[in-house]
């Protein structure tokens, strides 16, 4: 303000005023103007003027810089988040790597398996099905028990039983269950029924595949029986049964 002081102190000629009266009111409007027209400058000379922007950081690149490569047209600088998706559109998700193939067991015959069958699951059950159904097409055809079709019934047995993989096969000496076998399809007459009894209980009521294999014989014959046969074999019922378990080999 002190350098309006000279301003404000107008300083007019004698011979034009004499007196504060002689002012015309023209006079005092010019110097109201004069004195809006000073403040106002010298208030806006007093604030400072706001600082412009920093500059905006330049990536460095190209030969000045080493160790650096200018970023390809598009990709994102380095730290930077990726831009949003536009309006409407969503995001591709990524891509799912292809699932390798199981590799194929080879077996002959579906039943041909280690170990015991999973009667819960649907292979299981499909295959206990296709072992203990009739051996006959025709229903007319079952074993009747008689000396002229037991050949077709024992042939009949052993063409399942290479499908189903059944074991017919009986030691000798049960000291050596492994050793010196011999089928009882084709040597069924050497066996006597203490041996084939003693034999059975080395393996009845266990839970092992000798113990599935043994009942789906046993279903598959009483399936190709008439029911004359049935009622001829019901007759032995306690011969063929050992610990209320039903035996094949008999």
């Amino acid at each position: 303000m002190k350098s309006l002081v000279p301003l404000l102190n107008l300083k007019l000629n004698k011979d034009q005023v004499t007196n504060k009266d002689q002012f015309t009111w023209k006079e005092k409007l010019k110097c109201s103007h004069i004195l809006y027209l000073l403040i106002f400058t010298s208030n806006m000379s007093n604030v400072n003027p706001p600082l412009p922007p920093p500059p905006a950081p330049q990536p460095q690149t190209g030969a000045g810089v080493q160790g650096t490569q200018a970023p390809r047209p598009g990709t994102p600088a380095p730290g930077a988040l990726a831009p949003a998706p536009a309006p409407g559109t969503f995001p591709l998700p990524p891509p799912i790597p292809p699932i390798p193939p199981t590799p194929v067991v080879f077996s002959l015959v579906p039943a041909d398996t280690t170990g015991i069958l999973d009667y819960t699951s649907c292979q299981g059950i499909e295959i206990y099905k296709a072992a203990t159904r009739s051996l006959y097409e025709d229903p007319s055809d079952n074993f009747h028990v008689d000396a002229p079709g037991l050949q077709t019934f024992l042939g009949l047995l052993q063409n399942r039983g290479k499908e189903s993989k059944w074991d017919f096969d009986i030691p000798q000496d049960l000291s050596h269950p492994l050793a010196n076998l011999q089928s009882l399809l084709n040597f069924h007459g050497r066996f006597t029924l203490e041996h084939i009894q003693a034999f059975c209980r080395t393996c009845v009521n266990t839970c092992s595949w000798a113990t599935q294999e043994n009942m789906q014989i046993v279903k598959c014959i009483l399936t190709s029986l008439s029911l004359t046969s049935f009622r001829k074999v019901q007759v032995w019922h306690a011969q063929w049964h050992i610990e209320s378990a039903t035996l094949a080999p008999f």
